[in-house]
């Protein structure tokens, strides 16, 4: 945002939409029986996530996220993934996103579900990431330009979750000037 420049309040109908998904959020969250403490953690880094999305963002996330599932420990959420070194994970196939307390790092938490939550958007077709144009744009810039390490080079759905991870952490500026192509398709759909 430039300098001196004020931040346009959120309009009604974004505010109704960021209403509902914390409401959603909160309520899987209690049936979750995660400790309290612990529940505050998960509810502010959805929320801080959640803020950063637009009204386009906040539509596809509604549509592509039917409940979300909070684990106490990684490690139950590995063994309910049937996979050791995840740290959180969408499922199409229901519709599901499922975070834990980010026990990586002390801000791990965030970026883990700025990840997940833009796996989310993209819902369970990769319409995104399947589509010709992101597949040039992901192989110019971040495989051939390795811009996002090894995982963001794995495969396509995994770049845009590595950009979306940055996107919502607000490091706008810095990902366009690494992958403008990229940056471009992401505000091009609104997220």
């Amino acid at each position: 945002m430039p300098v001196g420049k004020a931040r346009t309040p959120p309009g009604p109908i974004r505010q109704m939409l960021f209403d509902e998904h914390m409401t959603k959020l909160e309520g899987h969250l209690r049936a979750a029986r995660i400790p309290k403490k612990e529940a505050k953690r998960y509810k502010n880094a959805g929320e801080r996530v959640l803020r950063k999305m637009t009204d386009a963002g906040l539509r596809r996330l509604k549509d592509n996220v039917t409940a979300y599932y909070f684990y106490p420990t990684l490690a139950a959420l590995r063994a309910a993934a049937a996979d050791e070194n995840t740290l959180g994970f969408y499922r199409s196939s229901t519709r599901t996103l499922h975070l834990d307390s980010g026990e990586e790092g002390r801000d791990s938490i965030h970026h883990i579900y700025a990840h997940e939550f833009t796996h989310a958007l993209e819902g369970p077709n990769d319409d995104v990431s399947g589509s010709k144009e992101w597949q040039e744009a992901w192989q110019e810039e971040i495989v051939e330009g390795f811009t996002f390490g090894e995982a963001g080079a794995e495969t396509a759905d995994e770049g845009l979750a590595q950009l979306g991870e940055l996107m919502l952490r607000g490091k706008r500026v810095e990902v366009r000037r690494l992958c403008p192509k990229c940056v471009a398709i992401w505000e091009g759909l609104e997220l």
